[in-house]
């Protein structure tokens, strides 16, 4: 898959929505129940709210050399990196890790000392791989259901 890596546009929310809806719809089911990933899911996703929020980050993309996104990953300028997703047809091809990097460089440059992320099932190996530790582990509740997941933090000193 040729793809390259570049910042987030404004317009890019709907293509970001998709590739969202899809990996949790095609991957998260390897770690999740259909109810978790249906809770998962549950939550409202409007394009123009995406779009303000994602443009006060640090967030970039993957994009095939056809112009269809096939990954991102965000982070607020505190460090929490709330974002990493890859469409299924993505996964496994190193796009994840180069989004990785690249905002790996863009949290130094802002002076990030320290990351942390709310990592699910699916995410926490990624994140081990990369040297981010467990800080502890949370359930959270989605439309009435419990959702297992990860508190990890990085230190970039």
């Amino acid at each position: 898959m040729d793809f390259s890596i570049r910042g987030y546009r404004d317009g890019d929310a709907p293509a970001l929505i998709e590739v969202f809806e899809r990996s949790v719809r095609v991957l998260a089911p390897a770690k999740y129940s259909d109810m978790q990933v249906a809770a998962w899911l549950s939550g409202p996703r409007d394009a123009r709210v995406w779009n303000r929020r994602i443009l006060e980050r640090e967030a970039y993309v993957a994009e095939r050399r056809d112009g269809r996104i096939v990954g991102w990953i965000e982070m607020e300028n505190d460090g929490h990196l709330d974002f990493l997703y890859c469409t299924p047809d993505a996964a496994g091809k190193g796009i994840a890790d180069m989004l990785y990097a690249v905002l790996i460089a863009g949290a130094r440059k802002l002076g990030v000392k320290k990351l942390r992320t709310e990592a699910s099932r699916f995410a926490e190996s990624f994140f081990s791989r990369h040297g981010w530790r467990v800080d502890q582990r949370e359930s959270i509740h989605r439309a009435g259901i419990r959702i297992d997941r990860a508190l990890m933090s990085f230190d970039l000193r």
